[in-house]
């Protein structure tokens, strides 16, 4: 019992992240241009305990934006990890969410990869998390600068 109430109340948490309500200044949302398309991209840091809690909240803000990229920082066991998800419409032949994991952890010396869809990476300096995650535009633009 008091498990599942962990849970609900980091549910509740992330929830609250998500929304901005957590009082940081974490949002670093931008719009990439892709092929004379706007791509929304949400990028947050979130509160989280473990990956899956990373992977539900991306799941929900994936939902969301409908079309689009969702990039999660946090920092897990004192190490700083970066979930990204592309929506199918997009992950098939516009944006791979693995190449965008892998460009995000390599503006602080980390690596990752993953599918088009779903992607991890991480690095070892957990205080460069929200570095990383202010590089998220600049690193996402310059790997698909040459594509437009």
């Amino acid at each position: 019992a008091a498990n599942r109430r962990a849970e609900r109340l980091e549910e509740q948490l992330l929830r609250a992240a998500v929304e901005g309500a957590d009082g940081r200044d974490t949002n670093n949302d931008f719009t990439l241009e892709v092929g004379g398309r706007g791509i929304p991209v949400i990028v947050r840091r979130i509160p989280a305990s473990n990956v899956n809690a990373m992977r539900r909240t991306g799941d929900l803000l994936r939902d969301q934006v409908g079309s689009g990229v969702v990039v999660l920082g946090s920092v897990i066991s004192e190490r700083p990890i970066v979930i990204t998800m592309v929506t199918k419409d997009i992950a098939a032949n516009t944006v791979h969410a693995g190449d965008i994991a892998k460009a995000v952890a390599a503006t602080i010396g980390g690596g990752g990869g993953g599918s088009a869809e779903t992607a991890q990476a991480g690095a070892r300096d957990a205080a460069r998390i929200d570095e990383a995650l202010a590089k998220t535009e600049a690193a996402i633009t310059k790997l698909y600068c040459a594509r437009n």
